[in-house]
């Protein structure tokens, strides 16, 4: 680095570039007093692209923003220029007016990479000079700071931490002498049903996302060319996934309770973000239903709304016999049985025509469908995912077809 002016005084000042220096980083006082223009230099020689931690402080104020150079590239940093436009660090931290004078720091977690300068250049004085007290840091400790306050939804996605380094003067351990970046970042759930790894990035924030409810720990590491750190913390997640749909599949005919053996038992599989098992499913009257098949003066009543049924998602409902037999499995329901009773499909078949009801005849009802989240989640709201589902049973003379969503059951010969 050169100064050289044509008059009096003159001052000219070289610098060496050790490209075999372990030095990684340096630090030096800042000024902008007198018309100084203090600018900090820094020098990617590496043959890949390399990012640079850059700490200013500034009064009670430290300024740290990450810079990613390309291979050989030189980027210039005039102080003078962030105190006048208050430019914002990578926390949303502008730089603070009316400072100046400070403490300006660089490093690069990669040996033999990169350099800096705090080059110092006054017109007035015709001088400009270059600084910088070189040492080699290493990453020997560090802390998550919580982006996220509070417990998890489960079913969401949130920005939870960001991993923050400290750097140690050629040790992996020891008292920290300021802060940095790693050159690799790595995250792990102890339970990824409980909470999963979205995405990370190279600045050290995580996103995490709500699986299941429960607590867990989230381990994160930070590496540079020398050392490893690690960090763990708890992270709780509460409620569970809210399913957005859900696909119908038939099972079997009803063979154990009131609606054997006309009715027909239906799983549901939930489209949900994550571990529903434990919740419950409670069925809602939707729109009014319509029995076709009912006529004044029937010795049954209008076949024409659901009964309110709650069932337990990924098990057996307590109390009803048919669960115990078409189980639930993993994120599924039900069975949800769909149908006529048997005493009302025989008088249907033998008493209608005499009274000029014509075969076929069936029902439409309709389901709206509400999930609550398992005890141990901590959230008893009944949320509702799922409107005017479509159910439908229909009598012919031979027999009864049951259908959900337009799934149906095979045609039951039943007389």
């Amino acid at each position: 680095m050169l100064s050289k002016v044509d008059s009096s005084p003159t001052e000219i000042e070289m610098v060496a570039k050790d490209f075999n220096a372990p030095a990684n980083g340096g630090n030096h006082p800042w000024t902008i007093e007198s018309g100084t223009i203090s600018t900090l230099l820094l020098f990617n020689q590496s043959e890949g692209p390399q990012s640079f931690n850059v700490e200013i402080s500034a009064g009670g104020t430290v300024w740290r923003k990450r810079y990613k150079l390309r291979p050989m590239q030189t980027q210039a940093i005039t102080i003078n220029d962030l105190i006048r436009s208050g430019a914002k660090d990578d926390f949303g931290v502008p730089f603070p007016a009316g400072i100046a004078s400070g403490q300006a720091a660089w490093s690069v977690p990669a040996k033999s990479a990169g350099q800096g300068r705090l080059l110092q250049s006054n017109s007035g004085t015709a001088m400009a000079r270059s600084f910088s007290c070189n040492w080699q840091l290493e990453v020997c400790g560090g802390y998550l700071g919580n982006n996220y306050q509070g417990e998890v939804p489960v079913g969401q996605t949130v920005n939870w931490a960001t991993m923050f380094l400290q750097t140690c003067m050629n040790s992996c351990y020891g008292d920290p002498v300021g802060s940095g970046y790693a050159s690799n970042y790595g995250w792990s759930s102890d339970a990824p049903g409980i909470a999963g790894i979205a995405s990370w990035d190279e600045s050290g924030n995580i996103l995490l996302a709500g699986i299941g409810s429960g607590t867990t720990n989230i381990e994160g590491w930070g590496s540079d060319a020398w050392c490893t750190v690690n960090i763990q913390n708890p992270v709780t997640t509460t409620g569970c996934p809210i399913p957005t749909n859900e696909a119908v599949n038939y099972q079997r005919q009803d063979l154990t309770d009131s609606g054997s053996p006309t009715a027909s038992d239906f799983l549901q599989t939930l489209a949900t973000s994550g571990n529903d098992d434990g919740a419950s499913i409670t069925e809602a009257e939707g729109a009014l239903g319509n029995d076709q098949c009912w006529f004044s003066g029937s010795g049954f009543p209008a076949f024409n709304s659901v009964t309110g049924s709650t069932w337990v998602i990924g098990g057996t409902t307590p109390g009803f016999a048919e669960s115990q037999v078409v189980v639930p499995g993993h994120n599924q329901w039900g069975p949800d049985e769909i149908g006529f009773l048997p005493g009302a499909v025989r008088y249907y078949q033998q008493n209608g025509p005499k009274l000029g009801l014509n075969l076929p005849c069936g029902t439409v009802l309709f389901q709206n469908l509400a999930i609550t989240c398992p005890p141990s989640s901590g959230d008893s709201t009944q949320t509702y995912y799922n409107s005017n589902v479509n159910l439908r049973s229909t009598i012919d003379t031979t027999g009864i077809t049951n259908c959900r969503e337009g799934v149906c059951s095979p045609h039951n010969p039943y007389q």
